[in-house]
């Protein structure tokens, strides 16, 4: 398979423009490869899943935090870009590449990935907070992790009941919009994350039609200086 990235150890100095190309990379490497995986044209092996676990505990710290670089010391926004979010694309691309081989280092990776992953209770920072929590769920989809997480192996587990509050607290805000605070998700974006976590079959035609889509784009693209000249401003 090989691994479509540019970094394969942590990045020093907190160098921001790298870190937003790496995690630009490796959404675009889950993305690809659910694509793959759906058109028939990729299934994982052994050799696969081994080469992307040891990938990815090059990042891992000891509490479980895929961390794009090597410092936790950052503002919290940044924690939730290059810590949180990168810790629900590594549990994301791992669920995939193992959803036929059952392998008990990768689901135990997964274990303490997802539980990183649910620190802030899937949410981003600030006003921010809800939105990062739709893209989580839209990664956690494109794993096809969200189904496994309502199934019986993660029954009564922390990050289960998180995700039955997110639940609850979205569809109570759909009923009821007065409820709604800074930051608060819109109609379609609720009604969307909802139809996620209801979703029992496959989930891809939903994805294939995100109202996340455009904004998940615009929060996380990387766009290099040259590309910029032309299309529009660089990653700061």
């Amino acid at each position: 398979m090989g691994i479509p990235v540019s970094y394969f150890s942590p990045i020093a100095d907190c160098k921001v423009r790298q870190l937003t190309q790496l995690r630009w990379e490796w959404i675009c490497w889950l993305k690809q490869l659910r694509t793959d995986i759906e058109a028939g044209a990729f299934k994982s092996t052994t050799e696969d899943l081994n080469d992307t676990l040891a990938y990815f505990e090059c990042f891992q710290r000891a509490d479980g935090y895929i961390n794009l670089g090597d410092s936790y010391e950052m503002p919290s926004d940044a924690r939730v870009d290059f810590i949180y979010i990168p810790t629900a694309l590594a549990c994301a691309i791992i669920n995939l590449l193992n959803l036929d081989i059952k392998d008990k280092r990768a689901q135990q990776f997964l274990k303490i990935t997802v539980r990183a992953a649910s620190g802030r209770k899937f949410r981003g920072s600030g006003y921010e907070a809800d939105p990062y929590l739709a893209f989580t769920l839209e990664i956690f989809a494109w794993g096809n992790l969200l189904q496994g997480l309502f199934k019986d192996r993660w029954r009564h587990t922390k990050e289960q009941a998180l995700l039955f509050d997110t639940y609850v607290r979205l569809t109570d805000l759909l009923i009821d919009p007065d409820k709604a605070t800074w930051g608060s998700l819109d109609a379609d974006w609720i009604k969307h994350c909802l139809r996620l976590m209801n979703c029992t079959a496959n989930n891809y035609s939903l994805l294939k039609i995100s109202p996340l889509a455009e904004e998940f784009k615009r929060t996380f693209q990387y766009i290099d200086l040259l590309t910029a000249l032309y299309e529009g401003s660089p990653n700061d």
